[in-house]
Order: C-alpha cells, then structure tokens, then sequence
C-alpha cells in the first residue's frame, strides 16, 4: 500500500477545506450562513501601504474608559486629601502607584498577532507558524445582528505531523481588510 506524501496530504486537506467552505443554500427564514473570504479577496480593499521591512503587530483595543475611570478617581482622591488636609507620604505613595503601575499597564494593547517575512506568531498560542505551513488564510464574516469577523488560519503542524487551525475574532484588533493585505504582502516576500 502506498503511503501519500506530505505534499499529497496538503493538497487533501486544501480541497476539503475549500469545499468545506463553499456557500450552503439555505431557506429563507434561516439565518444567514458565515461567508468564508480568502485573505487575498480582503487583501485588495486595503488601500494602506504595508512596510515590510518591519513585523506588523496587531493588538486588542484600549480600554480608554477604565484608564479615565483611573484618572477620575485620582483626582478625585487628591482634591479629598487636599480638601481635608490629611495628605501624607502614605496617600502620596497611593496615587503616585496607581499612576505608575495602573495607568501604563491600560495604554498599551494587548498585543494579539504578529506578521512577519517568516510568518505568523500568535501570542495566545505562544508559536510562530512558518509560511511556508500555513495552507489558507481566511475570513470568516458573521452576519447576524451585527458584523462580525474570524481570522483563520489553516496550517501544517510539523512537530505533531498534522493539520491545525487557528481562529482569531478580529473584533477591537484590525479591520479584516489591513489584517489581509499585511498577511498577502508578508507572504509574498
């Protein structure tokens, strides 16, 4: 019996992938099925221009209310201390350490994806995916109440010798659009 090469098996899995994703009729009173767009289709709605000499980072959105919700308490807090002029080194040393320690911690993102000329990292995964084993790239567009849309990702995992995905809700992260353009433009370098 012979045994398909890794070549062979990729092609399998692309072909069932694809048809996996085709469009699925539907009657009318069904909710309307996910769509499934490859990166490359988003790619060309992107008019930004990726530089490529350097890895293209995506992060999860501020939270800008809890980081005012900070400030306003420590205003709040001085203007009592003050107020009541029972302002000590201990409630100096309470605000300067929400200011110091809070407040940064609430500027910066949590970083989600990294595009790259070797590939995709993903910090939640803590693992680089090489182009050369990522297969497809895809977009997968909920339509229900409101839009919403998956970043996925199918793979080669060479360290188990077997076909993966990752899926990433691409809300409060990146437009589905500059996701795919930084993915094709990376890819193709």
């Amino acid at each position: 019996m012979r045994q398909e090469s890794l070549e062979e098996r990729k092609l399998l899995y692309v072909q069932s992938v694809i048809e996996e994703y085709k469009p699925s009729e539907r009657t009318w009173w069904e909710h309307p099925p996910p769509v499934y767009h490859t990166t490359s289709d988003y790619a060309s709605a992107c008019q930004k221009i990726i530089n490529k000499d350097e890895p293209v980072i995506f992060k999860k959105s501020k939270k800008e209310w809890v980081m005012a919700a900070v400030m306003i308490i420590v205003g709040a807090l001085l203007l009592y201390f003050i107020g009541n002029k029972e302002f000590s080194f201990m409630h100096a040393l309470v605000l300067i350490l929400l200011l110091l320690v809070v407040v940064p911690g609430l500027q910066d993102g949590i970083a989600s994806i990294r595009v790259s000329r070797d590939g995709l990292w993903f910090y939640n995964e803590e693992r680089e995916i090489y182009w050369e084993n990522v297969l497809l790239t895809y977009i997968r567009e909920l339509r229900e109440e409101s839009y919403s849309y998956i970043f996925i990702v199918h793979f080669y995992d060479a360290r188990h010798d077997k076909f993966d995905r990752i899926e990433i809700n691409l809300k409060g992260l990146a437009s589905p659009a500059y996701l795919s353009a930084c993915i094709e433009t990376f890819r193709s370098t």
